[in-house]
């Protein structure tokens, strides 16, 4: 059966004060591949995974008029792990358990969560991009204006007007360049 169809199952077990299964629905069998009849007799948390039985534990003793028990993680007849959506409702006598099987929705949320890191990484790198191209333009006309300055000073017959306002060119395009410095070191640190 498609993952589709055992995710829309839902379940019933009928279980004692003690935790001890007495009814089982036949989904059981399509959710856990048990046989319902198998599971009657045995303790609930014979087929909840050992990180979860505490969970299961609290939910069986607490045994409240009517609980929303949260998600535990069963062993599946083929070990592997499935997770279900219980809500619990008790009488003096018994408990009822309504269970939905979720494994399919707990993988797309994670497949999400993936996907949503994978898409902000690239985020990320877009805009270092896009800086990295900012800042290659910015320094590659500081460098052109302090390239042609150098070399009309280098020119013979240059007049001394014309010498001073290279070197101005040069110095006041050198301190762009260390300010663009310094903004990109300080936005480094953050």
């Amino acid at each position: 059966m498609s993952g589709y169809g055992i995710r829309r199952r839902t379940w019933l077990l009928v279980l004692g004060p003690d935790g001890i299964i007495r009814r089982a629905s036949p989904a059981v069998k399509v959710a856990l591949s048990h046989e319902p009849d198998d599971i009657v007799g045995h303790h609930v948390g014979k087929y909840v995974m050992e990180e979860d039985a505490a969970l299961l534990e609290r939910s069986v003793h607490t045994q409240r008029a009517v609980a929303d028990d949260g998600e535990v993680r069963h062993r599946h007849r083929d070990g592997s792990c499935q997770w279900i959506a219980w809500v619990t409702a008790s009488s003096h006598a018994d408990i009822f358990a309504t269970g939905r099987a979720i494994t399919t929705d707990k993988e797309m949320q994670a497949s999400l969560r993936k996907t949503e890191a994978a898409m902000a990484q690239a985020q990320k790198m877009e805009a270092v991009g896009r800086l990295t191209g900012n800042v290659a333009h910015d320094f590659n006309n500081l460098l052109h204006v302090i390239k042609t300055s150098a070399e009309l000073l280098q020119r013979p017959g240059v007049d001394a007007r014309r010498q001073a306002r290279c070197i101005e060119a040069t110095s006041s395009t050198a301190d762009r360049g260390a300010r663009l410095t310094g903004q990109l070191l300080a936005y480094g640190r953050r």
